[in-house]
């Protein structure tokens, strides 16, 4: 299954994400007002869905960071943005 990240997850960013998960990929979402932003989102999509947090948390996407490259599920991915440390 296919992951496609959002950066930007209003109006537009959230319809988006809506189709990929109807077309069968799993979705990670941010956006520049923080994680209790999207939670409704987030729990309107289900267990396709992940809150990455607010940009500012972008880092645990570079490499030597948790998140960074390897493919991993949702669950995986929820614990490695969790436990990541700068």
């Amino acid at each position: 299954m296919t992951t496609i990240g959002f950066i930007g997850s209003g109006l537009i960013g959230g319809t988006v994400a809506r189709l990929a998960i109807a077309a069968g990929h799993d979705v990670v979402l941010s956006n520049s007002r923080g994680p209790e932003t999207l939670a409704d989102l987030v729990a309107e999509l289900g267990p396709h869905a992940v809150d990455s947090g607010s940009l500012d948390d972008g880092w645990r996407y570079e490499p030597d960071h948790p998140a960074y490259g390897p493919r991993l599920t949702r669950d995986e991915l929820t614990d490695a943005l969790a436990t990541a440390q700068r």
